[in-house]
């Protein structure tokens, strides 16, 4: 069982001297992929000679590895090649193949996204007085002159640091961006704040009249609690109207109940998908496409759109500074153009503040948006 394409053969035993893909038979609709399982380990870059390029890049889509346990007997490849280079592109492999078949490949556009995730809308102001004014003291015993500058501001002049919506407003163009908010949660890794504040309703109502695409940040305990994430989606939605786009707090969510609770709660695009620790396409495409739910078996209306790149991993966990994050910013940039996807990157209202950690940062956001915007993006 396979298939033959004009000159292209996917089967077992593909006739001689002819154009062919490598078949391993774990695209055969003998049973459900979710019985039959999909090998967790893989090449970084498969080889069309040795690689079932059809079924490595549908494994990668699926992201199969975060299904419960597969079994693990069938192989995508002949071999591994352990030495080959990383961040291979499904995209890659699809205009090699037309390459091969000699079919022309239509020109590519390139687009980009900036999305930026509220977690704390506000460093001092709105926290209780005992907590505004404790933190003043320990700044002061600890002789931190520039958390007690910022503390004395935020407590009189009311000017905090991460209310940093003016200058999303003056650099970030309304329909290139999306921010996605916070809006409740009891869990340590949740904000103080909620969208209960007026204070809070004010502000991302601000943004949504100035033209930007609000999203739901659902918290931290909502990959596995659907009713979090209605009432979450509900209580945004009582603010700005009706809303359509979702990332995960930390990026946490299961397959599939995460995204089966999403698709029932009303979402229709989802931004979870990005790596934590590196910058690369983690499911090997650079343009938005359609969930499948590998459990049922079927495709569903809830659009995937990958984002390459997040301000905390590159500061956070790679400890780049801002001119080697921005060197690395820059190679995704390049990817993605060159593959005529669209680039997504995850950035936090922290990250144009100019505070703390993120001292140095405002450039990296300025450089990359002279980036984007060049070439006529």
């Amino acid at each position: 069982m396979g298939l033959t394409h004009g000159d292209l053969y996917y089967l077992p035993s593909p006739p001689p001297d002819k154009p062919s893909v490598f078949f391993s038979g774990l695209l055969t609709p003998l049973s459900p992929l979710s019985q039959t399982g999909l090998p967790f380990s893989f090449p970084e870059i498969p080889d069309s000679a040795k690689v079932d390029i059809f079924a490595w890049s549908f494994y990668r889509l699926i992201q199969a590895d975060r299904y419960q346990n597969p079994r693990k007997s069938a192989t995508l490849y002949v071999q591994e090649n352990p030495d080959a280079p990383s961040h291979v592109l499904i995209e890659d492999l699809a205009f090699n193949l037309a390459q091969k078949l000699k079919i022309p490949i239509p020109q590519q556009t390139f687009d980009y996204e900036i999305t930026i995730d509220v977690d704390n809308p506000w460093k001092y102001r709105h926290k209780p007085i005992y907590v505004r004014w404790g933190g003043l003291l320990k700044d002061l015993f600890k002789v931190n002159l520039n958390g007690v500058k910022e503390r004395w501001k935020a407590i009189i002049r009311k000017e905090d640091p991460f209310e940093t919506d003016s200058l999303i407003k003056r650099w970030c163009p309304p329909e290139k961006t999306t921010i996605f908010y916070l809006v409740d949660g009891n869990h340590v890794n949740d904000s103080r704040f909620n969208l209960h504040m007026v204070p809070y309703q004010k502000r991302v109502l601000n943004m949504k009249k100035a033209g930007y695409r609000i999203g739901l940040h659902p918290s931290y305990e909502s990959q596995l609690n659907e009713q979090l994430i209605q009432i979450q989606k509900s209580l945004l939605e009582s603010v700005v109207g009706t809303i359509s786009q979702s990332r995960q707090h930390y990026l946490r969510y299961t397959l599939p109940q995460t995204f089966q609770s999403l698709l029932r709660a009303g979402i229709r695009y989802e931004y979870s998908i990005c790596p934590r620790d590196q910058t690369s396409a983690l499911t090997a495409i650079t343009r938005p496409y359609p969930w499948y739910d590998l459990s049922l078996e079927k495709e569903t209306n809830l659009i995937l759109v990958p984002a390459f790149v997040m301000d905390r991993s590159l500061q956070q966990n790679l400890n780049l500074k801002p001119d080697q994050a921005m060197e690395k910013i820059r190679k995704e940039i390049q990817r993605v153009r060159r593959a005529g996807g669209k680039f997504v990157i995850i950035l936090h209202n922290e990250t144009f503040s100019e505070s703390g950690e993120w001292k140095g940062w405002r450039s990296v956001i300025q450089k990359m948006l002279e980036e984007l915007k060049a070439n006529g993006s």
